[in-house]
């Protein structure tokens, strides 16, 4: 079947509310692929991001996040500053995705890049599955790493949901509540949890600062979910911070504990009371991160025990890796 013909543009920031508009209605798009969330990284990356139209129409169907590789200058990725990429647009037919991609190529080429880095989105994620492109992208490209993500489906049977309940009455006996994140203040009580345990265990800091934590707060409004775990006597002992993807799925982004929340296990505590709400307000599903290791293909055997007792199973996130001349030459 011959490929529709699709223009690429470069993304221009009064173009942003039809983005989102875009990603809003399309079955791969999710809040991390929006401007809301995109545009909270400022300069720290040369943005790329390519809009695709129809050569019939004047408004964009497509988008495409992407910026250059802080190392790399001949790498574009889709996207670095977030955890999922790939081409956005409307479920009419695959053929129109593969015609943005070719045409996308051929700008970065333009540009002086050289190769693309493609990370998808893991389907179960989504409302509706949307890896029609997939086949094309590992044949022409090859794979340079895979991730594996927990996931907890909570429209079907929970049979483990015994296991957080039990969480729940024992963190209460032992005096530990959950408070959301209201405040300035409480961000800064979230956030200093995180750099805290990051610099004791990894000699590590934070990805987010303080200010981009509380301006994200304020670009997703009520899709971001702080907590934080006290004990009786108001210690914190937890931090975690939850986003709504927009597609019935909650992640929980953050989850850090102090020395003292690991003796009283008040991570545990924690993703319990957000499943719990999770389920209650209706979500789909629960998501809990990523288990690779930073070589990109190693399982974490700390992290995915620790999910797996939730219940939650394991979905792929393919990191490809293509040619731009190979891409452009194809014509998919």
């Amino acid at each position: 079947m011959p490929s529709v013909a699709f223009q690429a543009s470069p993304y221009r920031p009064e173009m942003a509310q039809e983005w989102d508009a875009v990603v809003d209605t399309a079955p791969g798009g999710t809040v991390l692929h929006s401007r809301r969330f995109l545009d909270y990284h400022g300069t720290r990356f040369r943005d790329l991001s390519l809009m695709g139209t129809r050569p019939d129409e004047t408004a964009i169907s497509m988008v495409f996040p992407l910026a250059a590789d802080l190392k790399d200058p001949e790498l574009a990725v889709s996207h670095p500053g977030s955890s999922f990429g790939g081409v956005i647009g409307p479920a009419r037919d695959p053929f129109h995705h593969r015609s943005f991609v070719c045409a996308a190529a051929a700008v970065l080429h333009e540009k002086g890049f050289r190769r693309l880095l493609y990370r998808t989105t893991p389907a179960p994620l989504l409302c509706q599955p949307d890896d029609g492109i997939l086949p094309d992208l590992i044949q022409l490209g090859r794979v340079v790493q895979l991730d594996l993500w927990s996931m907890l489906r909570l429209d079907s049977p929970l049979p483990e949901r015994g296991y957080w309940q039990s969480e729940l009455r024992r963190a209460e006996r032992k005096g530990l509540r959950a408070e959301p994140v209201a405040s300035p203040a409480d961000w800064a009580l979230l956030h200093r949890t995180i750099a805290q345990r990051l610099e004791s265990k990894f000699h590590r800091q934070p990805v987010h600062s303080l200010e981009e934590l509380i301006d994200l707060d304020r670009r997703l409004g009520p899709q971001s979910r702080g907590l934080l775990n006290r004990s009786g006597t108001g210690e914190v002992l937890a931090a975690l911070w939850c986003i709504d993807f927009g597609t019935g799925t909650l992640h929980n982004q953050y989850n850090f504990t102090t020395d003292e929340g690991l003796r009283l296990r008040a991570a545990s505590y924690g993703i319990a009371v957000a499943l719990e709400s999770a389920v209650a307000e209706g979500f789909r599903q629960f998501y809990l991160g990523r288990n690779t290791l930073e070589d990109g293909w190693s399982v974490s055997r700390d992290l995915l025990p620790f999910k797996a007792r939730f219940g939650a199973g394991l979905a792929s996130q393919f990191h490809i890796e293509l040619p731009l001349d190979r891409l452009i030459e194809s014509g998919l």
